[in-house]
């Protein structure tokens, strides 16, 4: 998932001087184009609890797509991509907050990428963010 977003960061740098909803949108449209043509065979009609999850997970993928082009904005994309594989580390917090036992990749994984933000704090510590911030191309 944290690679998923760090490629979306990615990729839409190419509508950087685009507004978030219209990235929004054309994220929308790029994923209803692909899977579309695929729905004839896969379709199965939800049950109420289906839509429950269904808008529930839409709802948080609206947030977080919102929070990602956020941070892409605000920040040069060799901070914000790999700032958002805080992801995993937040994803073992909560299992672990939940009462489960996260995997031994889990960990290390979550381990690796704090190693790695704690290493771009202390190297970047005057990082200027927000309108003043130079943009990657």
């Amino acid at each position: 998932m944290a690679g998923t977003f760090a490629l979306y960061v990615v990729m839409t740098r190419s509508l950087r001087s685009e507004d978030t909803r219209a990235n929004l949108f054309y994220t929308a449209l790029g994923v209803w184009v692909v899977l579309t043509p695929a729905m004839p065979w896969l379709w199965t009609t939800p049950t109420a609890g289906d839509l429950v999850v269904m808008a529930v997970i839409g709802g948080l993928g609206l947030f977080t797509l919102y929070a990602v082009d956020r941070a892409a904005s605000l920040a040069p994309v060799s901070i914000a991509a790999p700032v958002i594989w805080m992801q995993l580390v937040v994803t073992t917090v909560a299992s672990v907050a939940l009462g489960a036992s996260p995997g031994r990749r889990a960990l290390a994984g979550s381990l690796v990428v704090l190693a790695v933000v704690a290493y771009m704090w202390v190297r970047e510590p005057n990082l200027v963010v927000g309108e003043e911030a130079q943009t990657d191309d």
